[in-house]
């Protein structure tokens, strides 16, 4: 019979034990012996066993090499995974350490993103984070990608198009994961130009490519077309050509009441390319827009 002190110990550590634990908590070599001739628990390594005799999870792998090697502690992408986020991350300093080695904006963003969306941080922690570390690599590109998740930036195409087209072109600044209820219930809009009644969705995900999520997209417009809102549906192709995309999206919002204009970037924007929604024929303001 297991030590009362053991079983704790085993919920905690997803079912994986140190030889020490147990003798701590009262056991014995003998005890760990009729477990392991009784295929009740299985050796993970020398003095680290799991209770099962089954292939290990990542999770007890991991917690198998900490205890292994204690005093020990998971870190970096490793450390993310087995706090069970997307990209894989944890509470405290791990997200920022994997950000920090992303080998682009977009891979930053998606760790912070995830790790803010999942609930294990937010924003104002990971830059408290970051203030503990002023030489890490990378740190201004990390402050200023926390600055648009903190805005509603929660992927990195959405990150895109903010910075991109919307920001980089001076459109009107939308409100980003504006939650809005609908006949199907409650939904998040991506961007929400409300002076406008213009939404932005942006697609980057496979999924959209499957039926039934296109079904869902079409329930999801059809219900901001009843409120009086058009929708504007943007993917990856849209975003990295953003020059093309921000007049575009600025003719929308012209059709709606927008009288400003778009800021040419770089030498690929040509301001002639602008003549408000008279130079596209508008006579009133467009239904639908994908």
């Amino acid at each position: 019979m297991l030590p009362p002190v053991v079983l704790p110990l085993l919920r905690r550590q997803s079912g994986v034990v140190a030889r020490r634990q147990v003798l701590g908590g009262g056991g014995d070599d003998a005890l760990l012996g009729r477990l392991l001739r009784g295929r009740h628990w299985a050796r993970l390594h020398d003095g680290v066993y799991v209770d099962h005799t089954g292939p290990p999870s990542f999770e007890q792998r991991a917690w198998g090499a900490v205890l292994l090697h204690a005093p020990a502690v998971l870190a970096g992408a490793t450390a993310l995974r087995a706090y069970g986020v997307r990209t894989g991350a944890a509470p405290g300093h791990a997200p920022v350490e994997v950000a920090a080695g992303a080998p682009a904006a977009d891979h930053a963003v998606a760790v912070l993103a995830d790790a803010c969306q999942t609930g294990r941080s937010t924003p104002a922690r990971l830059r408290q984070a970051l203030g503990g570390r002023p030489r890490l690599a990378g740190r201004r590109l990390l402050l200023e990608v926390l600055a648009d998740v903190d805005a509603g930036a929660w992927s990195a195409l959405e990150r895109r198009y903010l910075v991109d087209v919307e920001r980089a072109h001076g459109l009107p600044r939308g409100r980003r994961q504006q939650r809005a209820e609908t006949a199907a219930g409650w939904v998040s809009r991506d961007v929400a130009y409300p002076t406008y009644d213009t939404l932005v969705e942006l697609d980057g995900r496979f999924v959209h490519d499957r039926s039934s999520a296109r079904w869902s997209d079409l329930s999801r417009d059809a219900a901001a077309l009843a409120a009086g809102q058009v929708t504007v549906r943007l993917g990856w192709r849209h975003v990295l050509d953003p020059c093309s995309t921000a007049f575009s999206v600025a003719g929308v919002l012209a059709t709606r009441g927008w009288d400003g204009a778009p800021v040419p970037y770089g030498d690929a924007c040509r301001a002639d390319d602008w003549g408000g929604p008279s130079a596209r024929g508008a006579g009133g303001p467009p239904q639908s827009v994908a």
